[in-house]
């Protein structure tokens, strides 16, 4: 692994600028990360090795981009406005898959090679005789099962990357008792959080089975048999409700016939033995684990929830699929793609993000004092005056920003008087176009012209249409 990043730092990077970002994300997912799979299956690594191919990765797609997109957008469906990029933390959780579907089949006699070996170890370091309980529950663990070193890293990181939301799940009362009391309490905001030194604490320490009314009841203090003084607060804060039940175990203390009025959607367990699969259920939901794939996996993990930025105003996958599908250069659907997700760099963002360099959010070109988004694409009036003569050209209509804005988020486009061109491909190259002589003005100080603006979008509409005659020639 640490021969990976010098080769990866080559001139592969320089060599994308003709590649679509699209383009730049398919070699980096098909040419370059495909080389890490096979190693990123059995091989822990630490998360500095993923943050530093993380770095990579940004840089790769995004060469000579400013302001960067995050890559969690980037790592976002193709049908989300992403673009499909494999996060490599994410695949290597995805890939235990191979391992864990026969370990969640049959936990105490998994099929094939390696399952086995994962059931054994798991349970050898536990005291829990089923493998299932400290594969879900991470405080459940031992300290040598938490190792990095351990030969469990993987498989328990990809379990712990996949979403724990258990407040429909239901569970008889011996497997509620033998959960970890800090995953069955939360603490209300603005007070302090479940100790860490309280961690070792089970349910069955707290509470235990009325069997008049079949519901776990909170012990008697002459009953507590572990950390008695412990307990007391925990029972102080449930009180004081700075800690609440987790609805797991709040519906454990609520009589069967009265959880079943006030839950009727759900299914009251009963039963004996201890059995967490409902927890594993809930883990994927909607879907059972022998059919979980690779893909579904990756998209149950909100792990790049945080820092992935929707579109917006939003668009559906049928209008994504559309703007993917537009003949456009590939310039073009560069910049139309940051325009969707509001990366362009107008003066007014740059400020924002680094004031000392760019102390003033003013229009370069006509010193509008607020030089946004739409005003950098539409509103300036040398770009605007464009936009009006291809407007007149090939739609023979007025463009005003409004027009303008809804072809850029929604497609919406009035007819073509030219049936060889797309209203799409007319636009992403007006947009190109503009692009170019923007940034002309700025690096080369060469002055922004309507006109010779409006010269290279014929240019490169006459271009696109002599491409497009050689894929598809005239029958």
């Amino acid at each position: 692994m640490t021969t990976f990043f010098p080769r990866l730092n080559l001139p592969v990077i320089s060599t994308t600028l003709a590649l679509s970002i699209r383009g730049r994300a398919t070699v980096l997912n098909s040419l370059i990360l495909s080389k890490l799979w096979h190693v990123l299956r059995v091989v822990t690594v630490p998360l500095s090795f993923f943050r530093r191919l993380r770095s990579i990765m940004s840089k790769f797609i995004q060469y000579r981009s400013f302001p960067p997109i995050s890559l969690g957008t980037f790592c976002q469906p193709i049908r989300l406005g992403g673009l499909g990029v494999l996060d490599p933390q994410v695949q290597q959780a995805a890939l235990q898959l191979r391992w864990l579907r026969p370990l969640v089949r049959s936990p105490l006699s998994p099929s094939g090679l390696v399952p086995p070996w994962f059931s054994y170890v798991l349970r050898l370091d536990s005291s829990s005789a089923d493998p299932l309980v400290p594969l879900i529950f991470p405080s459940l663990r031992s300290s040598h099962q938490r190792d990095f070193d351990s030969p469990l890293a993987t498989l328990l990181a990809a379990i712990d990357l996949l979403p724990h939301n258990f407040s429909d799940v239901v569970v008889n009362l011996p497997t509620c008792l033998s959960l970890p009391l800090s995953y069955l309490t939360t603490a209300q905001p603005d007070h302090p959080p479940f100790p860490s030194a309280w961690r070792d604490l089970r349910v069955s320490d707290a509470y235990e089975v009325d069997p008049s009314f079949g519901v776990l009841a909170q012990r008697p203090l002459h009953r507590i048999l572990r950390r008695p003084i412990v307990l007391h607060r925990f029972f102080e804060r449930l009180y004081t409700r700075s800690l609440v039940l987790h609805p797991v175990l709040y519906r454990a203390t609520i009589p069967p016939a009265i959880c079943a009025i006030q839950f009727p959607s759900l299914d009251m367990p009963s039963g004996t033995a201890v059995d967490v699969r409902p927890f594993l259920t809930a883990l994927v939901p909607g879907i059972p684990w022998h059919r979980l794939s690779t893909q579904s996996f990756r998209l149950l993990c909100n792990f790049h929830s945080k820092s992935a930025r929707p579109i917006s105003p939003t668009l559906v996958p049928r209008q994504l699929r559309r703007f993917w599908s537009f003949p456009l250069p590939h310039g073009a659907r560069n910049v139309w793609f940051r325009a969707l997700h509001k990366n362009i760099p107008c003066c007014s963002r740059l400020d924002s993000r680094i004031p000392t360099a760019f102390p003033d959010p003013s229009c370069a070109l006509c010193s509008h004092p607020l030089d946004n988004q739409t005003h950098f694409l539409f509103q300036c009036p040398v770009k605007l005056s464009v936009w009006s003569s291809i407007w007149t050209l090939y739609f023979a209509q007025t463009a005003t920003p409004t027009v303008l804005l809804s072809g850029l988020q929604s497609f919406t486009f009035p007819p073509c008087t030219d049936s060889s061109l797309s209203a799409a491909s007319i636009f992403g190259c007006t947009l190109l176009a503009i692009w170019r002589h923007h940034w002309l003005f700025i690096f080369d100080h060469v002055p922004f012209i309507s006109s010779a603006a409006f010269s290279t979008a014929s240019s490169l509409l006459d271009r696109l249409k002599s491409e497009l005659a050689l894929d598809f020639p005239p029958l």
